[in-house]
Parts: C-alpha cells; sequence; structure tokens
C-alpha cells in the first residue's frame, strides 16, 4: 500500500499542481486552476511524494469524523486507499465524507457510498454542476 508522509514545504509544488479543490478525488489536469493549495494549517495535509495528496479537513473530534480531498497526477486509488486506511487506523475517526460533482468507481470501490446530491452546488470547468456528498463509516465494519 501506498504510505502517506506529513507535509513539508519541499511538497508544495506538488500540493499547488494537484489540488483542484476540496473534491473527495481529483486528478491532475492541463489549464487553469481556480483554487490556492491548501495550506498546512488548514488541515492534516498528508503527501504520496510524487503521486498527490490528501487533505483531512473539517475535522470534528467530538464526532469523530473529516471531509476528505484526494488530489493526485494520475489514477488517485492508490492515494484514496492510503487515506481511508490513515482516517481508520491512525486517525481513529469513525466516518469520512467529500463531494464530487459525478459518481467515481474509485470510491465506491473505497466503500464510499453517495448521501445526497445538491443541485447547482459546485462550479467546475466553467459551469456550475450538482454536488453529491459521499461517505464512509467505520463503525458499521
Amino acid at each position: 500500500m501506498l504510505e502517506l508522509v506529513g507535509y513539508r514545504d519541499e511538497y508544495a509544488d506538488l500540493c499547488a499542481r494537484v489540488w483542484r479543490g476540496p473534491l473527495l478525488v481529483s486528478v491532475d489536469s492541463p489549464g487553469a486552476n481556480p483554487f490556492a493549495p491548501p495550506l498546512p494549517d488548514a488541515g492534516r495535509i498528508l503527501v504520496a511524494p510524487g503521486v498527490g495528496i490528501a487533505v483531512f479537513d473539517e475535522i470534528d473530534h467530538v464526532c469523530r469524523s473529516a471531509r476528505l480531498s484526494v488530489a493526485t497526477l494520475t489514477d488517485p486509488a492508490g492515494v484514496l486507499g492510503a487515506a481511508v486506511a490513515v482516517a481508520r487506523d491512525r486517525l481513529r475517526l469513525h466516518r469520512v465524507f467529500g463531494l464530487l460533482s459525478a459518481e467515481a468507481e474509485v470510491v465506491v470501490r473505497h466503500g464510499f457510498e453517495a448521501e445526497v446530491t445538491i443541485p447547482q452546488h459546485l462550479w467546475l470547468d466553467g459551469a456550475v454542476r450538482a454536488g453529491t456528498i459521499w461517505g464512509r463509516c467505520f463503525d458499521v465494519e
């Protein structure tokens, strides 16, 4: 399994390149990026050097939940799987969730379920799109 390490300044270029905003999964694509990369103090940023990043933010220590965003240069499956393992085993979270504009097979394979779709919720690729919140609970496993 891919290993995630803590954020260091040497990973700033990777973060800036792959970050497409707080989406559950996103893959580097050419073109302008309207989102500034995540700041190290905005949440917990974990890095797969040369591959991508996983960001846990909106961390709720009482409910043991967090929003998860994964951004990669190529296929996000490895980073998503490593992030799910970190959430479950190291952070001991009950639930992780994230937002996507369309169904992605990779999140279903990692145990996420669609919870609610919000019409006209995201601005992506120059258009307003529906956003679906995907979640995964670990306490039911």
